[in-house]
């Protein structure tokens, strides 16, 4: 392994987990109503097509193994967005 293979997995690595700590949060939570649904939306939707992109064009392991959990955790968001596990008081905003 290069350096510079180095550095894209390592880059891949941070940007796969930084969305972990919310996902975890929101899990504890039950929901993520707390995330604006349309920031989920656009980054689940990102995430897609940038993986459909790599897949069948521009391949590589380490972007691979990042648009796999990062559209997971984006996934896992949605699903809690809309589908919560605990009841969720809405803020007199959000009404």
């Amino acid at each position: 392994m290069n350096i510079v293979d180095l550095v894209g997995w390592l880059g891949a690595a941070l940007l796969a987990i930084c969305s972990f700590p919310q996902t975890i949060k929101n899990i504890k939570e039950g929901s993520s109503r707390n995330l604006s649904p349309l920031f989920i939306w656009f980054w689940f939707s990102g995430e897609l097509f940038t993986f459909i992109y790599i897949c069948l064009d521009k391949f590589s392991w380490s972007l691979f193994c990042n648009y796999s959990l990062n559209l997971t955790f984006s996934a896992v968001l949605l699903k809690l967005y809309y589908f919560p596990t605990v009841k969720y008081y809405a803020r007199e905003e959000d009404k």
